[in-house]
């Protein structure tokens, strides 16, 4: 009579292997699947942190467009030119321009100062900030919101203001103002205007902006 061969004879452990009995084939099982783990597990990896990046980088520009959007920006308008007290030959009488200052953002300026200097010269001047002298005006610590304020600016006594409609003369009016936008505490914003009286032949007389020294902060010279 034959004998059977035992079923487990041909089984043999071996490290991350299983053999099949009678020396079948062997068949690694152990390693492909720790590899496929390893692999999805190192995908799922970088997906998160790309992920992660678009993630911040959209926050980032959210951020950016919101603080542009709602931030507090001061800005200034010249106003009128008008001769006080009348009549204009008093020898008292001065040349007033004023200005208005205006809130375009959504959020209230804050720690708001203003300052103006009235410059007059025989010759146009480039750089009319260069070597004036400025003195702050009395304006409220906080502009609102979309908030306008009206103020009296320069007063130049009327016979430089007559020289001025003779082109003999020219007078500049500058304003400066420093604030806190809102988002940054720690960072002062800055806006410059600088204007010169103009006139024409019919008597008409306006401020109209200078080559320079017109804009905000780091567009502003240091």
């Amino acid at each position: 009579m034959r004998r059977k061969r035992p079923f487990l004879r041909g089984i043999q452990p071996t490290r991350f292997t299983f053999a099949y009995p009678y020396g079948g084939p062997r068949v690694k099982q152990g390693e492909p699947a720790i590899d496929r783990y390893t692999r999805w597990l190192v995908f799922a990896t970088i997906t998160s942190v790309i992920v992660a990046a678009i993630t911040a980088y959209i926050l980032f520009k959210t951020d950016e467009t919101t603080r542009l959007r709602d931030r507090a920006f001061v800005y200034f308008t010249p106003g009128d030119v008008l001769a006080v007290p009348y009549p204009v030959n008093h020898p008292d009488a001065l040349a007033l321009a004023r200005f208005s200052v205006m809130n375009a953002g959504n959020m209230p300026a804050r720690k708001v100062k203003i300052k103006i200097a009235c410059v007059t010269s025989r010759t146009p001047l480039w750089d009319t900030f260069k070597g004036a002298h400025w003195y702050p005006i009395p304006a409220q610590n906080v502009v609102g919101p979309k908030q306008v304020l009206s103020y009296q600016g320069c007063g130049f006594p009327i016979s430089e203001f007559l020289e001025a409609e003779q082109a003999q003369r020219h007078l500049y009016f500058l304003v400066e103002a420093e604030y806190l936008d809102g988002f940054e505490l720690d960072k002062a914003r800055k806006t410059q205007m600088s204007l010169v009286f103009q006139f024409d032949k019919h008597g008409g007389r306006s401020l109209g902006m200078t080559p320079s020294r017109n804009c905000t902060d780091e567009d502003c010279p240091g």
